[in-house]
């Protein structure tokens, strides 16, 4: 069955508290249980609501990553990088997950 997947759009900010705040938002299938989202660094999981992703231990237990309606957030605390870096939303409603890129910078 193939299931209709749209654009993403990516926003990013850091807060006062020096915490990333990502918010990829998607076009939701009929069963929201089916959709699936990460974030990913490289090829490093930052996080996701998949338990079976599992985030490298560089991020175990400083990221959050929710999905609320149509969008998929990420809480990262203790956001420090000294250089941008790009990171990567993967939303997965069928068997390819679409992705967006965004360069996250101080």
């Amino acid at each position: 069955v193939a299931s209709a997947q749209s654009d993403l759009k990516l926003t990013a900010c850091v807060n006062k508290e020096q915490n990333l705040e990502m918010f990829c938002k998607f076009t939701p299938v009929s069963d929201p249980k089916l959709t699936i989202c990460y974030y990913k660094v490289k090829s490093v999981v930052v996080g996701s609501t998949d338990s079976t992703l599992s985030p490298d231990k560089t991020y175990q237990n400083r990221a959050t990553v929710y999905i609320e309606e149509n969008t998929c957030k990420l809480l990262l605390k203790g956001f420090s990088d000294d250089k941008p870096q790009n990171y990567t939303c993967y939303i997965k409603q069928s068997v390819e997950p679409l992705a967006i890129t965004s360069l996250v910078d101080k």
